[in-house]
């Protein structure tokens, strides 16, 4: 990751604070750090341009986002969640349907295991409560889209 030896890091400091206040004055649009970081892996690739190469910027590019949603995104959204609260998921719509689309009937108010969000069940068998059945033809459908 960026932990690189200090002396390593002064090398680099002064070209890349320039660089970086030339971004900053910019806006850091989106657009001119894309063609900063693109610039920078393209020529790195035409230096050495092999699989391994791909490998490397790939790897490269995957840690960098690994450790800015450590360092930033995470604790970002963290306060985030904290400020305005988590997303339900147990409740309305997003409690009836699956990742699988399958909908699941779910009455809140009853606690037989058949009718807890994210079971896979064609109806509940409970006899306690009223569920869609997942034949319906309301049904969401995330994983076919639509197909066969």
């Amino acid at each position: 990751m960026p932990y690189i030896l200090q002396d390593e890091r002064d090398e680099h400091d002064e070209w890349l604070d320039a660089l970086t206040q030339g971004i900053e004055e910019d806006g850091f649009n989106c657009g001119t750090v894309t063609y900063v970081v693109y610039k920078l892996v393209g020529c790195w690739f035409k230096h050495d341009p092999c699989y391994e190469t791909i490998c490397k910027i790939r790897g490269m590019l995957a840690g960098v986002l690994s450790e800015f949603d450590r360092q930033f995104a995470f604790p970002y959204e963290d306060e985030k969640m904290k400020a305005n609260g988590d997303v339900d998921l147990a409740s309305g719509t997003l409690a009836n349907m699956s990742l699988t689309g399958v909908r699941v009937g779910v009455d809140p108010d009853c606690d037989q295991d058949c009718c807890k969000p994210w079971r896979h069940e064609d109806d509940c068998s409970c006899g306690e409560c009223n569920t869609v059945s997942c034949n319906e033809p309301n049904d969401i459908d995330i994983d076919n889209r639509g197909g066969a």
